[in-house]
């Protein structure tokens, strides 16, 4: 099917042909794309940012309810939408983010700070987070899959897990270890992190001494790396 189509397509506001991947995705369209170029819309909404604020803003706070009740109907829709301008816009993404960050150090320290005490499924996740970065930094790898990947489970789930193998007569000053101790034989290949990581054998809680060479601490968790 994919064969029969055109390569190309004439935007409906430049008027100018141009090759289908010029242009946005829309499955309800005649050739899976929209009638506007990208280079069209992206002109548009720069040109009408402060009108189309306006009118966003308004139109969210009047229809509340319809707009949950959207996004819960298309999830996949609108995660394959934000995936798609991601991809196309990604070093706009990167800039207004290390922008923000950089604007806002305080407020996100705090924050942050705030999440680590009072949320324990924030400061589980932070910290594998953590403890893989760190990993894959001292192997001249990049991590190319959320943590949930390498964990295999929701951090609810995890969390759950993890409370199950505490023992009440070790108090709160536990570890979150590894049951198999990471070693040289498997820091040489990526694959084998998905495996390492993985809450069903390898992941626990313990009131031993880290058996890991690095330790990333907050409050009163450790997971040992």
């Amino acid at each position: 099917m994919d064969s029969l189509l055109p390569k190309s397509k004439v935007c409906s506001k430049c008027g100018e042909e141009k090759l289908l991947g010029e242009f946005g995705g829309d499955k309800t369209k005649k050739y899976g794309v929209e009638g506007q170029c990208k280079l069209c819309k992206k002109q548009y909404r720069k040109e009408n940012r402060e009108r189309r604020l306006e009118y966003d803003k308004k139109y969210n706070k009047d229809n509340k309810e319809k707009r949950k009740k959207y996004r819960e109907d298309n999830k996949e829709k609108i995660a394959d939408k934000r995936k798609e301008r991601y991809q196309d816009n990604r070093e706009l993404f990167i800039e207004r983010s290390r922008q923000y960050r950089q604007a806002n150090k305080d407020k996100i320290n705090k924050w942050t700070r705030s999440q680590i005490k009072n949320n324990e499924q924030y400061r589980i996740r932070k910290n594998l987070c953590r403890n893989l970065h760190h990993v894959l930094n001292n192997i001249g790898k990049r991590k190319n899959a959320s943590i949930l990947t390498y964990i295999g489970c929701s951090i609810e789930y995890l969390q759950e897990h993890l409370n199950s193998t505490k023992n009440p007569e070790w108090g709160d000053d536990l570890h979150i270890d590894h049951i198999i101790p990471k070693g040289d034989e498997w820091l040489a290949y990526i694959d084998g992190l998905i495996d390492v990581y993985n809450y069903k054998q390898k992941l626990d809680h313990n009131n031993k001494e880290p058996n890991l060479q690095h330790v990333a601490t907050h409050g009163n968790a450790e997971i040992d790396g």
